[in-house]
């Protein structure tokens, strides 16, 4: 691939003598450059784009990604991030876990594949497991070099990185400037030169709560906001507490649409996720749940009993309690006391309203509780 500054701008004569040519190009010179990327791949993402995929520990992320690989590398659909199209070239780097537990999983995947399905993932399916370089394990801090010669070679459509924080040396992953040129632009400069989809799984921060509860879906991510300011695609994995074969898929940022939230079916049989037709949300965070049941003055003692009948631990009880107020969803009356924010309110009638607007599921846990409180 040439340099970006061999292919546009103008040459400029320097003070030193020498000449070098601009990086700015005009409008002419933009619309007249010839672009190889404007093919989307997957997760909604084109050619020299980045997608993170996160959830908390043990909700499916990595089972999702290796269907959409399989998938992909067979042409198949994988609804509602992978369209049926033409096979594509996929290198899964699966840092975490062990190399059986992983063999099996995609052992089971194929398991009911037809022969030619078969021969594409043969073909186009590199799953790669624990890599050691110069018997070190695979640092992408260290051998991004090692990654793209090796990933050149095979003229890879996507890599799905699986995950950041096992594929990285990272000293805060909370400091955003360390995230976005340690890792985020660098990733970004490897979708470019490869000429591919980077697909990134990482973890839901837990600083608000186990969900990693944030006020924007697509800072849900654990540390640095930069983690989601450079993907151009997001995807959050929430779990049922009621059936943890079904999860919640959420697009929370895309280019090319509106975002939605899809219910997903896992087959244990076939490890392999399915859209169904339920409409969501089929279940609330702890945060929701801790915001409805205060519907008057509580003492944070006693919303803490309120929470463990609602399966919340005390410490997210706690914080869940502090965000809603910064997040303007709950007030502070003194030390130790929170109420709903409509205080000039009767009671009865903030009960009439939060009914009227919470889940049907929560009203039946939160009535409960408060009588039993």
């Amino acid at each position: 691939m040439s340099d970006f500054r061999d292919l546009t701008g103008e040459e400029f004569n320097n003070t030193d003598g020498t000449s070098s040519r601009s990086f700015i190009t005009s409008f002419a010179d933009f619309m007249s450059r010839q672009f190889n990327d404007g093919e989307e791949i997957a997760f909604h993402a084109y050619r020299g784009e980045i997608v993170l995929v996160q959830s908390v520990t043990n909700h499916g992320k990595s089972t999702l990604c290796r269907n959409a690989g399989l998938a992909l590398a067979t042409g198949g659909e994988f609804a509602p991030i992978v369209s049926k199209g033409k096979p594509r070239k996929v290198l899964l780097l699966n840092l975490e876990g062990s190399g059986g537990r992983f063999q099996t999983d995609l052992a089971v995947m194929t398991r009911d594949f037809t022969s030619s399905e078969i021969e594409l993932v043969r073909a186009n399916f590199l799953p790669t497991h624990a890599p050691v370089i110069d018997d070190e394990l695979l640092s992408l801090s260290r051998h991004m070099d090692v990654l793209e010669q090796d990933a050149r070679k095979y003229s890879v459509d996507a890599i799905i990185i699986d995950t950041a924080s096992a594929a990285f040396s990272i000293h805060n992953e909370n400091d955003n400037s360390e995230v976005a040129n340690s890792v985020m632009k660098r990733l970004l400069t490897l979708a470019r030169k490869l000429n591919c989809v980077v697909v990134v799984v990482h973890h839901i921060g837990k600083s608000r709560s186990e969900e990693g509860n944030s006020r924007e879906p697509a800072h849900k991510a654990r540390g640095a906001s930069a983690w989601g300011d450079f993907a151009t695609s997001i995807f959050n994995i929430e779990a049922s507490p009621e059936d943890r074969s079904r999860i919640q898929l959420t697009c929370a940022k895309r280019k090319d649409g509106d975002n939605y939230t899809a219910i997903m079916k896992l087959s244990q049989d076939k490890r392999s996720f399915t859209m169904t037709e339920e409409k969501p949300p089929i279940f609330t965070t702890s945060y929701e749940k801790t915001v409805q049941s205060i519907t008057r003055e509580t003492k944070t003692t006693e919303a803490i009993e309120i929470g463990k009948r609602l399966g919340i631990a005390e410490r997210t009880t706690a914080q869940n309690l502090k965000v809603a107020v910064k997040d303007g969803r709950l007030k502070r009356v003194k030390h130790g006391v929170y109420a709903p924010l409509e205080t000039a309110a009767t009671a009865s009638s903030i009960e009439k309203r939060r009914i009227a607007e919470v889940p049907n599921n929560v009203i039946d846990i939160t009535s409960n509780v408060m009588r039993a409180a």
